[in-house]
């Protein structure tokens, strides 16, 4: 059974699952729920976002996004509640990071919300990347009232389960750690089931961006190369992702990809192009801020349906940093061994183009049984 699209209903066509139906997102543009409760809830957010970007009021500046980092969800038809599976994306990336595994969850049973991180996927009017809006060292705790935001949003679901990716995966746990204690009308806990891939705890290696922010003090803002720096991604590469998904995934495999194989031969980080190609070193202090209080209340996850994925592969973010957490916190740990050449961003097949990515998707969609109007994972 597919999603039924009302005639005044602007959405996005997407993708099909064999068994599902054609497959529709619903964005800002989408006509709110007549039935409040949390459908409406996210729809009216999304609204309020693309309002704010566009600069629909007297002062603000206006702005565009990223065809492929804008909100979206995914909901079923009817009116009876559904579980919800919240997904966060990483730090200077973008929501197409869990589009393919998030339409599998929704094939699931699920309904899915997949929002766009502040200041993230945002461009000026003249195509110029804007990255003014992403929290900094002085204003990092925005981080935390977004995951107030997101989880508020979502809580009147008959039960909430939240993914995210790298720094997406720390505000995962940030919710978690306010909210675990929460119960829904069954009696039992709102929140389900938390899965944090990668999750952003501490840097690999000695890098620390106060220092390099203080440094920077009277100079030119310049990017965290370390961090951020633009990758080219080969055109061998490109097509060996596309090759092999095909080969292994036909079902999943997005029109979007074909679409943009000659753009992605030349974007940035990350592959597919909805993230910003640089940081601000504040910015990095800012989501380093947040990611130390995060590291510091693992102890207060112990007893929550829990899991870790993490890669010794993985640059950027310290794979040590993500096991203590996950011992502190009581976690179900799957680690990937360096040899397996597993990437930090391993939750889309461009980005992660090889044959784990299917394990990855294992991982993840093992954690959700299949459920009807109502269930609970």
């Amino acid at each position: 059974m597919g999603l039924s699209v009302p005639p005044n209903l602007n959405v996005q066509p997407y993708l099909a699952i064999p068994g599902f139906g054609a497959l529709r997102r619903v964005t800002g543009d989408s006509t709110p729920p007549s039935a409040p409760g949390y459908r409406a809830a996210i729809v009216n957010y999304m609204a309020q976002e693309d309002r704010a970007i566009k600069a629909d009021f007297p002062g603000a500046r206006p702005l565009r996004r990223k065809p492929l980092n804008r909100s979206f969800a995914l909901f079923h038809e009817g009116t009876t509640p559904r579980p919800v599976v919240v997904m966060l994306h990483g730090f200077s990336a973008g929501t197409e990071q869990w589009a393919p595994i998030a339409y599998e969850l929704f094939a699931k049973g699920y309904d899915v919300f997949v929002p766009c991180l502040p200041g993230h996927g945002l461009l000026n009017l003249d195509g110029s990347e804007f990255t003014g809006a992403v929290p900094t060292g002085a204003t990092w705790k925005w981080w935390d009232d977004f995951a107030e935001r997101i989880y508020g949003l979502v809580k009147s679901a008959p039960n909430v389960s939240m993914v995210g990716l790298s720094f997406g995966g720390n505000l995962s746990l940030k919710a978690a750690e306010r909210h675990r204690a929460e119960l829904a009308a069954d009696g039992q806990p709102i929140l389900r089931n938390v899965v944090a891939v990668s999750p952003f705890l501490a840097f690999t290696g000695t890098y620390d961006p106060q220092s390099a922010l203080d440094k920077q003090k009277g100079k030119k803002p310049t990017a965290v190369d370390s961090f951020v720096e633009a990758r080219k991604i080969p055109n061998e590469r490109v097509a060996t992702a596309l090759e092999w998904a095909e080969g292994v995934a036909p079902e999943r495999v997005h029109a979007y990809l074909q679409s943009l194989q000659v753009d992605m031969r030349s974007v940035s980080n990350p592959p597919l192009d909805y993230g910003f190609k640089f940081a601000s070193q504040d910015a990095v202090l800012g989501m380093f801020k947040a990611a130390e209080e995060t590291r510091a209340n693992a102890a207060q996850l112990d007893g929550l349906k829990l899991q870790i994925i993490a890669s010794q592969a993985g640059a950027t973010a310290d794979p040590s940093a993500m096991l203590k957490f996950g011992e502190d916190s009581g976690a179900e740990i799957y680690e990937f061994a360096k040899a397996d050449g597993v990437p930090h961003a391993m939750v889309h097949p461009l980005e992660n183009p090889t044959p784990s990515w299917n394990k990855v998707r294992d991982l993840i969609l093992s954690r959700f049984d299949s459920v009807g109007p109502t269930a609970s994972p």
